[in-house]
């Protein structure tokens, strides 16, 4: 049995780093991304320098049980306007069932408590059926259809763009909790 505290999203640290190297170059998270050539070291690296000096940008590791399974992004944040965009993904391939919904749960959580945004913004690949659901599941609405708006592979591909307002969480919060730490078993 596991509860609540068993789950954790943490400040990436420099021991993370060839961890996550390896998840954001496997083709699983890669075939999601908006960026899917293979990042190289000093790529990598040069990426968490920018980050340790940037206002703007939130990188979280999200562990279950003090093990990494995934991450959690905040980026784009504009104080002024209470907004950001968020990103996310399991880097663990064969993650406990759930694991993508605990995640996202924290992860919004930290946006609205910790960060103090009043909206999150996601954005998923036309295609992305899973993400779309993810998305939804976490009380997103969708906002509307960048067309052809990112090339992937050889083609262009259409995003969806989703908002979460801090009113609509806070409005569903304990449900939400429900349906995701009940659906653990846990």
């Amino acid at each position: 049995m596991s509860g609540r505290s068993d789950y954790l999203l943490r400040a990436i640290s420099e021991e993370d780093l060839e961890m996550v190297l390896a998840w954001r170059n496997s083709d699983r998270v890669r075939a999601s991304s908006y960026s899917d050539h293979v990042i190289t070291p000093d790529e990598h690296m040069a990426w968490f320098d920018r980050l340790q000096n940037n206002s703007t940008d939130v990188f979280m590791i999200f562990e279950i049980r003090e093990t990494p399974f995934g991450v959690v992004q905040i980026n784009r944040i504009d104080k002024v306007n209470g907004t950001g965009h968020w990103g996310f993904y399991i880097g663990v391939e064969e993650a406990p069932r759930g694991t993508g919904s605990i995640m996202g749960l924290l992860g919004v959580e930290f946006a609205f408590i910790e960060l103090g945004l009043r909206k999150i913004v996601g954005e998923s690949f036309a295609f992305n059926q899973a993400s779309i659901r993810f998305h939804l599941k976490l009380g997103f609405v969708e906002e509307g259809r960048l067309r052809k708006h990112v090339l992937k592979g050889e083609k262009y591909e259409d995003i969806v763009v989703f908002g979460l307002l801090r009113s609509d969480w806070e409005r569903n919060r304990m449900e939400l909790e429900g349906s995701v730490f009940g659906s653990q078993g846990r």
